[in-house]
């Protein structure tokens, strides 16, 4: 997460990303480094047997066709309901804790008091 720090950081989500040169011109370290790490983070936060069937949702819905951010964020919150996984968070969803990671550039700051 230290790329994620630097003033050139970039959000992962940008609905301006519309064309082959807009796609190529978004992508670097940051984009990749930042994404693998949401998805572990995703991971120890639903467990491993939810993490995966949300994402066997997800490709199995979207197989031949297109994606969008939302349609990952609802099938890992369709697993997570069925696991009760969130239960002992307060009502967060998948997609309030993708979109704070994923539509903003850097990090979340935690303060802790």
């Amino acid at each position: 997460m230290t790329a994620d720090s630097v003033d050139s950081a970039h959000a992962l989500t940008n609905p301006g990303v519309n064309s082959p040169s807009t796609v190529s011109a978004h992508f670097s370290a940051i984009t990749y480094a930042r994404g693998a790490c949401i998805l572990r983070m995703t991971q120890h936060l639903l467990s491993e047997p939810t993490f995966v069937k949300g994402l066997r949702k997800y490709l199995q819905a979207r197989k031949y066709d297109v994606a969008e951010p939302h349609h990952l964020f609802e099938a890992l919150d369709f697993a997570a309901a069925e696991d009760s996984a969130l239960a002992s968070y307060g009502g967060i969803t998948i997609d309030r804790y993708f979109r704070t990671w994923s539509e903003k550039a850097g990090h979340p700051l935690l303060t802790v008091t």
